[in-house]
C-alpha cells in the first residue's frame, strides 16, 4: 500500500463521545488522499478493530492505526507533548500543510 501525507497524531483522549473521530474525519478531509470517508464509516471501522465501543477513542496508539487504514496515510504518535524536539517537528509538520491532532491529558495511552 502506498503511503501518502503523513498524519502526525499526539496522543489523543476525550471525555466525550466521537470526539476523537469527529477529529480524526476533519483532519482526514485535509490530507486529500482518497475520497472523503463518512463519520459513520470511520466509526464502524473503529468498531471492526475493537477500538472503539461508542466511538469513543482512548489509545493514541488506536488512532494512529486506525488513520492509516481509513486514509492511506503514514501516522505517529508522539509521547511527550509540545514539548522539547517535538515542538519543533509539530511546526514543520503544520508548516508543510499537514494536519495535527492534540489531545486532552491523559494517562491512559
Amino acid at each position: 500500500r502506498k503511503l501518502s501525507q503523513p498524519l502526525l497524531l499526539v496522543v489523543f483522549s476525550c471525555a466525550f463521545t466521537r470526539c476523537g473521530l469527529v477529529a480524526l474525519w476533519m483532519a482526514g478531509h485535509l490530507l486529500n488522499t482518497c475520497e472523503v470517508r463518512d463519520l459513520e464509516e470511520i466509526v464502524d471501522c473503529a468498531k471492526a478493530r475493537g477500538y472503539t465501543v461508542q466511538g469513543e477513542m482512548f489509545s493514541g496508539a488506536d488512532m494512529v492505526k486506525l488513520a492509516e487504514e481509513v486514509f492511506q496515510c503514514h501516522g505517529e504518535l508522539l509521547q511527550e507533548g509540545l514539548t522539547g524536539s517535538n515542538k519543533a517537528r509539530i511546526m514543520q509538520h503544520l508548516l508543510a500543510g499537514y494536519p495535527v491532532l492534540l489531545p486532552y491529558p491523559s494517562n491512559n495511552y
